[in-house]
């Protein structure tokens, strides 16, 4: 088929691009220290707040585009041009992206697409686009057009020059991409005789379509090599496939096809799969095919007598609830196959106790680990599991190590390496010569996360990739950033954290995306630059740095603030990032690395500067046995240091972090204590840090709360009569544990919180299909043995226990649908206090889980959090939910 380019003119409208210009403030004079007669900040006043997300910049450093949100479900699109800040504003905008090396933006607005040309400032709009695809050489788009057929919506094709306009159109297209070489459109189009596989020339004005394959059959998940090769699949059976492989794309009849149900390359009788887990892709040199393969077990007969009985066996390998949705994946795993044309074979990449497959760019060698290595809770903890590598160009496999339960594993970019630690020091496996290499030892530093205090075994602080070449492997330490040579002869650091108690930790490159969960690293070009994420160990300031060249760092931003979201243009030394504290909301900066000073762009929430608003401090402080802690501590919006004030104490784990973080007032807290909230309604707020042993994980808590409120009783503005205590899950079990210890508050508040150490050891999480004890031997709660083995320690950190010494008036909230900590854990503290006569009232939410999604539910939990304090803290009448049914 043979279609005309069509002029652009002919189908699209073109305008000049309204600008709007915005007043920017300086945030080097915040908002909130402005002077001027401020207001008190009310919940109706809420819906004035948005949040600032999604920033972009484009490559060239020219223009950054960012969304501000509002509760009410308003979103704004906005562009801006970093040199001279003229601003244009697209309500309810989406999907938008620089294309051209930042030359042109595009986004969807009411269903339209836009193409904004950013140098003649024009715009064209295509209607009726739902989504769309760009090439990769920036030269055509491709976008899925809505087009009403009688009574049914059919998805239209439409493939764009993005210069010269419209060059074909495909009806009833389901699923369509661009080939890595920008010259040929691939499209799945259904019809009512079945399904076409299709390619598009875009080599010239003509444009020829080529009808690859037809098929009755669903034909699906169009899969790239690096220059001429097409694999896509036809699904013959449910969740069964045959791969198509065609080596040119321009020809229709040169293909080679697998076929499962009459393969004879392997002896079992096979299915190929095609889900979310599984592969199709080519190798480097698209000489190789991957995919996904089953063996088909036979069935064997089990007699239920007609029930859906679940059979639960001690001896069970995994849980009934763990393999119900997917038993046949672990009678039978999923695995990696490569399919060899040339040498007309087909090599298994695994086995039945190491199936899970992680393969790099190279596509010369895979690794495979066992897939319950990544599901079993500890509490079943098995023999070590095998690793094996595989070389696909000769076909065979090695043992590369028997992992130990948790040992973090890590596959090189290409695929060559694979490093893996074992609990002191990090290894390299260099598949190319079969050989580990212990790279850390003598070098001067701790690999070990020292500051580790969860049960299980101790990680370490991380890698988190490669440089360029995988000349070496980076590694963190507490505070810096090390480049290691994979045969261990060669340790540099590249940062100087330790002398300046700074963290530095990488940033991953724009455009990277995570994959294999976690398992493969990424490249860093080192020579190039890469930026850095920095953190004072002690005061709170946060920042970002450059380094160059494996030595020279240079500061891009560091202050006394929370710095975040840096975004670098892929052609030019200019950054973006946004800027903010307790009392200032986000700010957008630019830098020109040159410039060396960052220039605002976009002060959000500027209403900000109309309120009162409180102020945070970082306190330090010891325990008895010297352990050092940090802790947050928010002032109120209408301080007066010869007032005394209330005060709210937030836990789960360490939160002062939260020293610099702005949270826009809302109703819509999820199942949060939203601090502005209350430091706008006359409280203080107080972030604790916790210290942890193992096997207190309560007394711990207990510890740690009551020395850092001794901390700011110190201080005369502080009621030691009106104190509160609020946690949610982990935090809940700690509110409710500290509370039967203490007497010190006046109020608290537990939220889908863990009330009965024992019931919920022998319970089952049932979100994710595992026993609960998981959580206490490898997990938060913090336990080195299992409950049959030091049942009193248990015992003395449970708070159901102690319940007949609460006397703090508790609030327990949860959701009926909470199947992460259960929700009769709630109920069980209930029946408890309510046997021993104490004050309490319980609060179980229909259609929530263990965090809040509902919007009436959200604002309904955040008024009665409101009412239980300014009850019982500021003695204001209890809320008429608060009385008793009589």
């Amino acid at each position: 088929m043979k279609n005309k380019v069509k002029p652009i003119k002919s189908l699209l409208w073109i305008s000049t691009v309204r600008v709007f210009f915005c007043l920017l403030f300086c945030w080097a004079c915040p908002l909130l220290g402005q002077a001027g007669k401020k207001k008190e900040l009310r919940p109706q006043d809420y819906s004035l707040w948005h949040t600032l997300l999604d920033v972009k910049i484009a490559p060239n450093g020219g223009w950054t585009s960012y969304h501000l949100n509002y509760e009410s479900g308003q979103d704004t699109l906005v562009l801006q041009n970093i040199t001279n800040k003229t601003t244009s504003y697209f309500p309810s905008a989406r999907s938008e992206s620089f294309l051209k090396k930042g030359k042109c933006f595009v986004y969807i607005e009411n269903d339209s697409l836009k193409i904004l040309d950013l140098q003649k400032n024009t715009v064209i709009g295509i209607p009726n686009i739902k989504s769309y695809k760009v090439s990769d050489d920036n030269q055509y788009l491709a976008g899925i057009k809505e087009v009403k057929e009688k009574v049914q919506i059919q998805n239209e094709l439409q493939v764009f020059n993005i210069e010269k306009g419209l060059l074909t159109t495909i009806p009833n297209v389901v699923e369509y991409s661009f080939n890595p070489t920008s010259n040929r459109l691939v499209f799945i189009q259904k019809e009512n005789q079945g399904y076409k596989v299709g390619a598009i020339s875009l080599d010239d004005n003509n444009v020829s379509i080529t009808i690859l394959k037809e098929s009755k059959n669903p034909l699906q998940n169009l899969a790239f090599g690096a220059r001429t090769s097409l694999a896509f699949f036809e699904n013959i059976e449910p969740n069964n496939n045959k791969a198509y492989w065609f080596k040119n794309i321009s020809y229709a009849n040169q293909y080679h096809v697998f076929n499962p149900n009459v393969q004879k390359l392997l002896q079992d009788t096979i299915r190929v799969l095609n889900t979310v887990s599984t592969t199709l892709h080519f190798s480097k040199d698209e000489d190789k095919l991957f995919f996904h393969i089953q063996k088909i077990e036979n069935n064997q007969k089990v007699n239920n007598h007609g029930t859906k009985v679940q059979v639960w066996n001690t001896r069970d390998k995994v849980i009934y609830p763990t393999r119900a949705d997917s038993e046949s994946y672990f009678k039978s795993p999923p695995k990696l196959v490569v399919w060899d044309i040339k040498k007309n074979t087909l090599l298994l990449l695994g086995n039945d106790t190491s199936s899970k497959s992680v393969w790099g760019s190279g596509n010369k060698y895979t690794y495979s680990y066992n897939i319950l290595d990544d599901i079993k809770p500890s509490s079943d903890r098995g023999l070590d599991s095998p690793v094996y590598v595989y070389d696909i160009e000769t076909g065979t496999s090695r043992l590369v190590l028997n992992r130990k339960h948790n040992m973090p594993i890590k596959v090189s970019p290409t695929g060559r390496y694979l490093s893996y630690f074992d609990e002191t020091d990090w290894w390299v496996f260099d598949a190319e010569n079969y050989s580990h290499t212990n790279i850390s030892k003598g070098v001067p530093a701790v690999f070990k996360n020292e500051e580790y205090d969860w049960s299980g075994p101790t990680p370490p602080y991380g890698n988190p990739g490669w440089s360029e070449g995988e000349t070496s492997i980076l590694l963190y330490d507490k505070s810096d950033v090390w480049a290691i040579a994979p045969n261990g002869q060669k340790a540099q650091r590249l940062t100087s954290g330790n002398e300046q108690a700074i963290v530095y930790r990488l940033i991953e490159p724009p455009g990277n995306v995570n994959t294999f969960a976690g398992y493969l690293t990424i490249t860093y070009n080192l020579k190039k630059g890469v930026s850095l994420k920095t953190k004072h160990i002690n005061n709170g300031k946060t920042g970002y740095s450059f380094l160059y060249n494996n030595d020279l760092i240079e500061r891009l931003e560091y202050a006394p603030a929370q710095v975040n979201d840096l975004k670098k243009a892929t052609e030019s030394n200019v950054f973006v990032y946004t800027l903010e504290r307790f009392d200032n909301p986000p700010a957008l900066m630019a830098l020109k690395k040159d410039e060396k000073k960052p220039t605002l762009l976009f002060q959000s929430n500027p209403q900000a500067i109309q309120y009162n608003w409180g102020k945070s401090e970082l306190l330090n402080y010891t325990l008895p046995d010297g352990t050092a802690l940090k802790g947050a501590l928010f002032y109120p919006s209408d301080f007066n240091p010869k007032r005394k004030y209330p005060t709210v104490v937030y836990i789960y784990q360490k939160l002062s972090d939260r020293l610099h973080k702005y949270q826009n007032p809302s109703l819509l807290t999820g199942f949060d204590l939203n601090i502005t909230n209350f430091t706008t309604n006359g409280y203080f707020v107080f972030c604790p840090d916790i210290a942890y042993q193992l096997n207190e994980p309560g007394i711990s808590a207990l510890r740690s709360v009551t020395t850092g409120v001794e901390k700011i009783l110190q201080y005369y503005y502080i009621n030691k009569d009106r104190l509160g205590l609020f946690g949610h899950s982990f935090g809940g079990y700690e509110t409710s544990f500290i509370v039967s210890q203490t007497d010190i508050f006046k109020a608290a508040i537990t939220g889908a919180g863990i009330q009965d150490l024992r019931s919920f050891y022998f319970s089952m999480a049932w979100l994710w299909g595992r026993p609960q004890s998981d959580r206490f031997l490898n997990h938060i709660m913090r336990f080195k043995k299992n409950y049959f083995e030091i049942p009193q320690q248990y015992e003395n950190n449970n708070p159901l226990k102690f319940a007949k010494s609460i006397k703090t008036p508790l609030l327990s909230i949860t959701g009926i649908e909470d199947s992460n900590v259960n929700w009769q854990q709630s109920v069980e503290l209930f029946n408890a206090l309510r046997i021993l006569k104490k004050e309490h009232i319980m609060l179980l939410y229909p259609d929530e889980g263990h965090a809040f999604f509902g919007k009436e539910n959200q604002i309904d939990l955040t008024y009665k959090m409101w009412d239980w304090f300014n009850h019982y803290l500021k003695d204001e009448k209890a809320a008429p939910w608060m009385g008793e049914f009589k």
